[in-house]
């Protein structure tokens, strides 16, 4: 389901939202001191929202956070968050700092799936390698943290279970835009916060998920080799480097033909190495993480009315725009 998102200017200006929400300052933006910083912050059940110093006013205001943890309280994101939910978290969001979802423009938004596995998440941590070429890395200090990132988006693999500390194995998996030119070009259109209620996405968004899964490259730690021979050996060897996957640069080559034969052997290396690395644990996983999607955006007709009254609900708020 959706997680994390931003939004880079909402519609309800900072003049107003300071007296809405507790922004960090010397003395406090209410309190009539001429303070000199240019930006304040301020934090509500796991957000966090910049307001900008425009003079002696507070105009454009950004946002961050996660929707899953505004409806646990800012508390957590590690529960199943229903479609129910979600619409109870965008109708809170929308009184409780006083903007109208179908007019709030989204900037990054995450969709992804909290999975519980038989075994220790480190597991699948371990295995990444790449997708297309691009290796998973771990950017910040966190070995149950692994993340691909490209120019449109960022594939994330992690341990939810460890980062709170729960009992159960439990793996996130998410697909985090950065460029809403990704989902455009596969007939998805997520523009305004109320989107995120259009039923019409939740399948493209689940095929999504298994696709980019299912492109990942992993290596089988447990794979054993003696009876291969040595060219093949030689490519496990190799291919169990992230770098050895890096797609080739045109410019490194003499002629179009000879970049052409290069990506045609590295994509059959990739085929046969992949054949060779499929883990015992893969095709549970796919069928784990399709099911949570489906289960989490099945609709019901009272869903459905939900929605539809959430939106006419909206559409009567009125809202004054930076």
């Amino acid at each position: 389901m959706f997680d994390g998102a931003k939004h880079m200017t909402l519609t309800v200006p900072g003049d107003i939202l300071i007296h809405t929400l507790d922004f960090e300052g010397k003395h406090g933006l209410t309190s009539g001191e001429d303070l000199k910083k240019k930006w304040y912050a301020a934090k509500l059940k796991g957000w966090t929202f910049i307001v900008y110093r425009d003079g002696n006013r507070y105009g454009r205001v950004m946002a961050k956070g996660s929707y899953h943890k505004f409806f646990n309280g800012g508390t957590q994101n590690y529960d199943d968050f229903t479609l129910t939910n979600l619409i109870e978290a965008l109708n809170m969001f929308s009184v409780e700092i006083g903007i109208n979802p179908t007019k709030e423009k989204l900037t990054n938004i995450e969709f992804g799936v909290n999975v519980i596995l038989p075994f220790d998440v480190r597991i699948v941590l371990n295995a990444l390698l790449t997708y297309k070429g691009i290796a998973f890395q771990r950017p910040i200090e966190n070995a149950n943290y692994f993340q691909c990132k490209t120019g449109e988006f960022i594939i994330k693999c992690y341990d939810k279970g460890r980062e709170f500390k729960l009992s159960q194995n439990v793996l996130r998996f998410e697909i985090k835009v950065i460029n809403k030119r990704f989902l455009i070009d596969k007939g998805i259109e997520i523009t305004y916060l109320s989107d995120l209620l259009n039923y019409e996405n939740y399948p493209k968004l689940g095929r999504l998920l298994k696709e980019y899964f299912s492109a990942i490259l992993f290596k089988n730690s447990e794979l054993e080799i003696s009876s291969f021979s040595n060219k093949d050996k030689e490519l496990i060897w190799k291919g169990g480097n992230p770098i050895y996957w890096m797609r080739p640069e045109k410019g490194t080559f003499k002629s179009k033909s000879e970049y052409e034969a290069a990506r045609k052997r590295q994509s059959r290396e990739e085929l046969r190495f992949r054949n060779f690395n499929i883990p015992d644990w893969y095709d549970m996983l796919v069928e784990r993480i399709v099911g949570k999607w489906f289960e989490l955006t099945t609709l019901s007709d009272s869903i459905l009315s939900q929605i539809q009254r959430s939106i006419e609900n909206w559409q009567c708020i009125s809202y004054n725009s930076v």
